[in-house]
């Protein structure tokens, strides 16, 4: 979804946290994959001893971020270590925002002219081309940097081209849904999918496999879960269906401790990502069939959600408070039992507590993930665009060297290095081998990883260097502050040298496996580029939502609704400038290499 005033949506921010502090790291849980092997490099630089000698590269960075983590010492730094003894390049100077914001931070270093010879920050930054003085790294990759062509395709640089130039190095976004045969590789959780009780499901007369069972078949078998295992019949395929549903909840319990059941709740913010049950975005939205541009009021299905969510709303099926109560009243609702479907709670993305007030009325139960129904003919691209790459690292004209500089960043996105930030060299002594896999010796280390013992880590692992750190303790050379590596899911991981299990009681693995297609990363899916454009989004999440969304859900008949839908386009095209904004953005996204269509 898109950042909003007091709300960024939990499946975006973990993925850049993830970027942010682990780089190419794992996040040292069980969601990660790793063949525990010794790998061969597949950098596309020298290969370390026996080498010709290069000079020293050092390079200072600007991270767009508003603090850093305390540096490993250099002389327990086994990743800055072997850097070096590779590459010869070391980190020299990186500073951050300091309660500036980017522009301002980058005013002051045009100002000084002394702009940083990396500049670290999110997506494409038209503001950091516009200098001048930061190189186009498009051919520069396609010649040195094998790795990321394989993980980022040119067909994925559409969305960070500033004028068809690609100016940055990205972090790839790695996702669980690419490794269809690792079993540790889950998807990643997106807005996709809605969430309600197996006990309601049964007493509905649903049939489906309880999360128990599957979990048992897991274990059992070591079979990687799909989404077949979770489907219940029949299927809540589509919108009318969905509404069915929500009447038989209505029709089966209509009261729960003497007050009325709510069959669906969502907080007002989440009205443009319901909205993909008819192929809406809260963003700009490009559709590759048509090649029509479009907003979440002007797509073609637009005026159809609006009706649906009149038709919830006016029968009581759909939360008469859902557009004035605060979040905590929301929540508050869902652990009572009254919402009896929601996409969500306080404790999102995995609403524990949810599960854990489930558990508490009946041992047996379990929250069930349902994915989203989609009208029949409606195209969905995604609800928010998450592309293939994340932080994107721009380098400064003047740099000495930039070839080896981007071999040395594909050299992070290589099994070589993954495994090495992982295990450490076998020197550090932390793993043997074992039936032909890496284990840890120290079986403290092993449960401290798995249970995220910060503190134990910090000492034993972080403080090595190896990773890729955390928010309190990183190597200076290799973590995600200062070099790209990657993000999401790490195929490399030391999890994968253990047999794969979940948790008896697990619920959440089902989250990710149901809710594929949530993100788009192709670009069909655009935040605005300027103060115009981003006036058409801002006003979806605002203004919208808090006076036009009433006049169209709460209609009364029609005649209420059409006027209702008129008013809210004509003030949209109007004052909120849509027609010159739409115009706009069809040039941007042919600018992108999309073929498209205009709406006039």
């Amino acid at each position: 979804m898109r950042s909003k005033r007091k709300w960024m949506s939990p499946a975006i921010a973990m993925l850049a946290m993830a970027t942010a502090l682990a780089g190419c790291n794992s996040n040292n849980g069980g969601s990660e994959a790793s063949n525990g092997e010794t790998s061969a490099s597949n950098g596309s630089a020298s290969e370390g001893a026996g080498a010709p000698e290069l000079p020293l590269l050092t390079y200072n960075i600007f991270s767009d971020t508003q603090s850093l983590p305390t540096w490993v010492n250099e002389s327990d730094d086994v990743m800055a270590q072997y850097v070096k003894e590779k590459f010869n390049i070391q980190v020299g100077e990186v500073s951050y925002l300091q309660g500036m914001t980017l522009k301002e931070r980058l005013n002051l270093f045009i100002a000084s002219n002394e702009l940083p010879d990396v500049i670290m920050t999110s997506g494409a930054n038209a503001a950091i081309a516009a200098t001048g003085r930061y190189a186009e790294l498009g051919d520069l990759i396609k010649e040195h940097a094998p790795n990321f062509m394989e993980l980022v395709p040119e067909e994925y640089w559409k969305d960070q081209l500033i004028d068809g130039k690609l100016y940055s190095f990205g972090t790839p976004m790695l996702d669980g849904a690419d490794y269809p045969d690792d079993p540790f590789a889950q998807p990643n959780q997106t807005w996709k999918v809605f969430f309600t009780s197996e006990s309601l499901l049964k007493q509905l007369g649903y049939k489906f496999t309880p999360n128990a069972e599957i979990n048992k078949l897991i274990n059992e078998t070591g079979q990687k879960p799909t989404a077949d295992m979770y489907k219940i019949e029949p299927e809540i395929k589509t919108p009318e269906d969905f509404y069915q549903f929500l009447k038989k909840i209505k029709e089966t319990m209509p009261q729960v401790n003497g007050q009325d059941v709510i069959p669906f709740s969502i907080p007002i913010w989440l009205e443009p990502h319901f909205g993909a049950t008819f192929g809406l975005t809260g963003s700009w939205k490009l559709n590759p069939d048509t090649g029509k541009v479009s907003s979440f009021l002007t797509d073609d299905m637009s005026k159809e959600y609006w009706q649906y969510m009149n038709k919830l709303y006016t029968e009581g099926l759909l939360d008469k408070d859902f557009a004035i109560q605060k979040t905590d009243q929301l929540n508050d609702k869902i652990l009572q039992g009254r919402v009896k479907a929601f996409m969500w709670s306080s404790s999102y993305s995995t609403n524990a507590d949810v599960q854990q007030a489930i558990k508490a009325a009946d041992p047996n139960d379990s929250l069930r993930a349902i994915p989203l129904p989609l009208e029949p003919g409606a195209t969905l691209v995604g609800i928010d665009h998450v592309g293939k790459t994340g932080w994107s690292f721009y380098v400064n004209k003047d740099f000495e060297d930039i070839p080896r500089l981007i071999e040395y960043w594909d050299w992070t996105l290589s099994q070589e290095a993954k495994d090495l930030a992982e295990w450490g060299p076998e020197s550090l002594g932390l793993w043997e081998i074992k039936d032909g896999k890496k284990v840890w010796k120290d079986e403290q280390l092993l449960a401290a990883l798995r249970n995220d013992d910060t503190e134990y880590l910090k000492e034993n692992y972080y403080g090595k260097g190896l990773g890729g750190g955390n928010e309190s303790i990183a190597s200076k050379t290799y973590s995600g502050r200062v070099i790209p590596g990657t993000g999401g899911y790490n195929p490399y991981s030391w999890p994968h040298s253990y047999p794969f299990e979940v948790s008896p009681d697990n619920y959440t693995i089902q989250n990710g496996i149901l809710s594929v297609g949530g993100f788009d990363n192709k670009g069909y899916i655009s935040s605005g580029v300027s103060e115009a454009t981003n006036k058409v989004v801002d006003f979806i999440y605002g203004e919208f939502e808090q006076q036009f969304s009433a006049k169209l859900f709460a209609a009364k008949n029609e005649e209420q609704f059409d006027k209702g839908w008129d008013e809210t386009l004509k003030y949209f095209n109007d004052k909120i400038g849509y027609p010159s904004a739409l115009q706009e953005m069809e040039a941007v996204f042919q600018s992108r290499g999309f073929n498209v269509s205009s709406n006039e």
